[in-house]
């Protein structure tokens, strides 16, 4: 699971520090809230002091955008405007591109040139593009025959993935091999499972991909304008303290 962290740091035993009390949100004007601190203290790194989140915003799911009527995250939406949805990285906004916005420090890091030539309206298909060896791989997960981020997901992380028919199809007119495919029925219709070969290095660069990418999201020029819109939102809650973004167990 995952959290988004609206961090007042302090260390470890000091005093909870103070935590904004209103924010403008409907039209029924400022709802008063206080979101909780995190109960334990976390360190950003292994050799680092261990301090306190005075207050946390959690996300998890992708898929309630409802949270403005009936969502899971109705309460913490109508508390401060923020949808947490946003945060996940499986979100579906507004269609953004890496073209003008990948730094040229990292450009040896992209494989394939699909990456810079495409948009996606999430991360996650800029993430498992990234992943790939095979560039015919990398423009499927950033086309349109898959519609799922979780289907793109679940493709770049060595499970595989069932398509259809007509997936199959687009990938041998690709030119992809007949014998890179399993056939198996299913009564949902997607009876050819394809598993994608991942880079080699991997392990080692997945993190400053990611971290890239998230960037790049809520950046306010090159990035999503939803996504940029609630940092911004973000930003004037927390009243400018550092914003954190972590894994929660």
């Amino acid at each position: 699971m995952a959290a988004s962290t609206i961090s007042c740091a302090q260390r470890a035993g000091e005093p909870s520090t103070s935590l904004p009390k209103a924010v403008e949100t409907c039209k029924r004007g400022p709802i008063l809230v206080t979101l909780k601190p995190y109960k334990h203290a976390v360190k950003l790194f292994e050799d680092s002091e261990p301090f306190v989140l005075a207050f946390v915003l959690a996300f998890y799911s992708h898929t309630k955008h409802d949270a403005r009527s009936e969502g899971k995250w109705k309460e913490t939406f109508q508390a401060t405007g923020i949808d947490p949805c946003i945060f996940s990285n499986l979100a579906d906004l507004e269609p953004f591109s890496l073209s003008s916005s990948w730094p040229l420090s990292l450009r040896h890091l992209v494989l394939h040139e699909c990456i810079l030539k495409s948009s996606a309206t999430n991360v996650e298909r800029f993430f498992q593009a990234f992943k790939m060896t095979k560039e015919l791989d990398a423009t499927f997960v950033l086309s349109d025959m898959i519609r799922d981020p979780k289907d793109c997901a679940a493709f770049g992380q060595r499970r595989g993935l069932w398509l259809t028919e007509a997936q199959h199809r687009w990938f041998l007119d690709k030119g992809a091999a007949a014998e890179e495919f399993v056939f198996e029925e299913h009564p949902d219709g997607k009876n050819w499972k394809r598993t994608c070969a991942l880079r080699l290095d991997w392990d080692a660069i997945s993190a400053t991909i990611m971290d890239e990418l998230v960037h790049i999201k809520f950046d306010a020029v090159h990035g999503q304008p939803t996504a940029t819109r609630v940092m911004k939102a973000i930003r004037v809650y927390s009243k400018c303290a550092p914003v954190l973004f972590m894994p929660q167990d």
